[in-house]
């Protein structure tokens, strides 16, 4: 897994991989007027401090939380917005916390 990477969504916090987003009209115009979906990022690049925007990539997820398409996108980083944080697979599997 990608470590973080100076990616704030809009709450501020790091983006990584694993993490879905929201990705709608905010982050790019090609995604407003309905054309917004989810996105389960698989990377993040570093974003260019002055022009604001960033290339991500992941797995675009229907209502379910399928995966039904990859898609790898340039968007302003500003307009991501975290819809849910990525699972620790450690967590996820039992692995107790001490054993990590």
């Amino acid at each position: 897994m990608n470590p973080p990477v100076s990616v704030p969504s809009t709450t501020g916090e790091e983006l990584r991989a694993g993490d879905v987003v929201r990705v709608d009209g905010d982050a790019s115009v090609q995604f407003a007027d309905g054309r917004g979906f989810a996105l389960r990022l698989t990377s993040v690049e570093p974003r260019d401090r002055l022009s604001r925007w960033c290339w991500i990539s992941g797995y675009v997820l229907n209502k379910r939380g399928d995966a039904v398409d990859r898609r790898t996108i340039y968007v302003q980083w500003a307009g991501l917005r975290r819809v849910r944080p990525a699972v620790d697979r450690q967590v996820a599997h039992g692995v107790p916390r001490a054993a990590r």
